[in-house]
């Protein structure tokens, strides 16, 4: 993208378990979930050519996921899935604000209006 981010879309089972919510960083790779399409280079080529994804305008989406990658660069593979691991359950126990996505900014990535 002209954002420096690799976008995918699409793939086996085994890779779809690695994007969650509306599409997951890994590194600067951003995995889109949009679950099984026929033609995920069509789907694809849809939502970069409309500009948007989940209703969201996707040059804030992808600013989001710019920050999840700058994220990844700061705290390495392990760091960042034991600090997210440790945040999602800050969510799902406390219903805390994840502070990885609030740092991604909330907005941009669709959490909050």
């Amino acid at each position: 993208t002209p954002n420096g981010m690799l976008m995918g879309l699409g793939g086996n089972w085994i890779q779809r378990l690695f994007s969650r919510r509306g599409g997951t960083t890994w590194g600067d790779i951003f995995m889109i979930n949009a679950g099984r399409v026929a033609d995920p280079a069509e789907q694809l080529h849809r939502i970069v050519s409309a500009g948007h994804a989940w209703r969201l305008d996707l040059d804030r989406v992808l600013h989001h996921e710019e920050r999840h990658a700058a994220q990844w660069a700061d705290r390495g593979y392990l760091g960042m899935l034991t600090g997210y691991g440790r945040e999602v359950l800050r969510e799902l126990v406390f219903g805390a604000v994840n502070r990885f996505e609030a740092d991604a900014g909330l907005a941009d990535g669709g959490y909050s209006a």
